[in-house]
């Protein structure tokens, strides 16, 4: 668990990040820690299953679905697969760098996929 901790604290370091979330495709907690308005089950359930939902609507695309982001008024959730298990739920700022924040959030995805 401590590689685990790891790889979510190297996330949480980045300047853009402001949480970060590790859950299971069930929606159980794994690790990490939900926004602070956010009730622990409910938004860890929620996460699993607009992830989910999204991995079943585009399907028929035959494509690898990477991330979901949800756009909200000053940030955005970014939850992405973290291997077939798990799913890794990312708060960050509206305005920072998407595309560091992404490849941060991808590559530390691959890091867990591999520990669980």
């Amino acid at each position: 668990m401590k590689a685990l901790e790891e790889a979510l604290s190297d996330l949480r370091g980045m300047p853009d990040i402001k949480g970060v979330l590790l859950a299971s495709t069930s929606g159980a907690y794994i690790a990490g820690e939900p926004p602070s308005s956010a009730h622990l089950e409910t938004f860890t359930t929620m996460s699993a299953i607009l992830l989910g939902a999204a991995q079943t609507a585009t399907k028929e695309l035959k494509d690898h679905l990477r991330y979901v982001e949800v756009k909200l008024e000053g940030s955005m959730l970014i939850v992405m697969p973290a291997g077939d298990q798990a799913l890794l739920v990312m708060e960050a700022e509206d305005k920072g760098d998407k595309a560091a924040t992404l490849s941060a959030g991808m590559e530390a995805s691959r890091k867990i996929e591999g520990m669980l």
